[in-house]
């Protein structure tokens, strides 16, 4: 019959190896996750704005960020295309919307 004590020992020696090993791949797999970010920032697939940002500089809010990026993208040359019948329909439609959302809301 093995030695209780033999046992025990092994058996914290195997949890430590177990926490050895787990730390070294997870030491392998962070270096290994870097060197890929590394790799895509330089490709320009991953948008790197904010890794370029000075520390300690102010950031804007993703809120702020969204309605910056709205208004750039903002193009309103459809709008300016449509005919008065179009754009007489479209303000009825937006009104007939805003009518069943406020009745929606009560």
């Amino acid at each position: 019959m093995p030695d209780p004590a033999q046992t025990l020992a092994n058996l914290l020696l195997a949890g430590i190896g177990a926490a050895e090993t787990g730390l070294e791949q997870a030491s392998a797999l962070t270096d290994r996750l870097i060197r890929r970010g590394e790799a895509a920032l330089q490709r320009g697939g991953v948008p790197n704005e904010p890794l370029h940002r000075a520390p300690g500089a102010e950031t804007p809010s993703p809120r702020a960020e969204a309605e910056e990026a709205a208004d750039e993208k903002a193009d309103d040359s459809w709008l300016r295309a449509l005919s008065d019948a179009q754009l007489a329909f479209l303000a009825d439609a937006v009104a007939r919307e805003r009518a069943r959302r406020g009745a929606k809301e009560s």
